[in-house]
């Protein structure tokens, strides 16, 4: 518990603090390399932390592990943020209460449609993914009984489909068309998902299941780092930096909030109904939630770059004529 909280609160100073980081031309390059940063280390820390402990031994890791942490740490103490009207802001925010705070963040996300939709449908991926976290274990070790490496290999084409989603985005071009992008993967997300569980339901090889289901895997996660990366991006393109923080803060309660009871939920469901078709019918279900969030997200903008935000932000602020 204490550590996700740490996880959830470096996430939300992370995107908070972009703006003062780096220019608002890189933010989608910053973003995508970040994510594929995390994406590389989820592929090979597992091969690195075995063969480390393996090496030195249990306290050693410890201590390396320390010492990790503090350069991570004096990395970041020599970040240079470039502060915005700080002295306005802080004013601002030493008078204003955690509840008055919290309730801006609520009400910017009520009255920006295109950041509301894109959000709840950021938790309902959340709450209908466990279906793969959950899923493959179950199927591929218990019921396929495909063996440790199968499953090793699927889980760790997803990662990889996200390190490279994350590295084309970095050499893209800036993100426009935004609604097309997050349609068109959540439609592919989707009918991965359901072939996923056609591959675990066929009776096939052990080399066609690690192809074929390595594939659909891969494209799980590419498709993942088309719609989280592009979120994020539009957050802090559009979200004027003094409620940014607090949006991102709302967006990861709700994600943290929905990835644990869809845990629960196919966790029972497995063990109930031990079959592939829950694959079929999660991304069938989640095919018709996409038809009504492409139909609210066609409706609607997105917000524009960063015009609205700087204005919003003044507004919010009001500075005085000398400063």
């Amino acid at each position: 518990m204490p550590r996700s909280a740490t996880v959830s609160v470096s996430n939300s100073g992370y995107n908070a603090s972009v703006h003062e980081l780096v220019n608002t031309s890189h933010i989608q390059k910053i973003n995508s390399l970040s994510q594929s940063a995390t994406s590389f280390a989820t592929i090979f820390s597992p091969v690195v932390a075995a063969s480390l402990y393996t090496i030195i031994g249990f306290d050693a890791f410890i201590q390396f592990e320390l010492i990790a942490n503090g350069c991570a740490l004096l990395i970041l103490a020599t970040m240079h943020f470039h502060y915005q009207n700080g002295s306005t802001r802080a004013t601002t925010e030493q008078s204003a209460s955690q509840w008055t705070v919290f309730k801006a963040g609520l009400h910017y996300i009520a009255n920006e449609p295109f950041l509301k939709y894109a959000i709840t449908g950021a938790v309902i991926i959340n709450l209908l993914f466990p279906v793969i976290e959950v899923g493959l274990p179950f199927m591929i070790i218990h019921q396929i009984h495909a063996g440790n490496q199968t499953l090793g290999i699927l889980n760790a084409m997803v990662a990889l489909g996200m390190l490279i989603g994350n590295l084309v985005i970095t050499g893209m071009p800036e993100i426009k068309r935004l609604t097309r992008v997050l349609v068109t993967f959540f439609f592919t997300l989707t009918g991965a998902i359901i072939a996923v569980g056609f591959v675990l339901g066929m009776i096939i090889n052990l080399l066609a299941l690690r192809l074929i289901g390595g594939l659909m895997t891969f494209i799980i996660g590419f498709s993942l780092a088309f719609l989280n990366t592009p979120i994020s991006i539009y957050l802090q393109e559009t979200v004027p930096p003094a409620l940014i923080g607090r949006v991102s803060a709302t967006l990861m309660a709700g994600v943290m909030t929905s990835t644990p009871v869809g845990t629960i939920i196919f966790s029972v469901l497995f063990q109930v109904f031990p079959t592939s078709l829950n694959f079929i019918f999660t991304g069938i279900a989640l095919t018709g939630f996409s038809f009504y969030l492409g139909y609210l997200l066609i409706k609607v903008n997105p917000k524009p770059k960063f015009e609205t935000a700087h204005i919003n932000r003044a507004e919010s602020q009001e500075p005085g004529p000398n400063h």
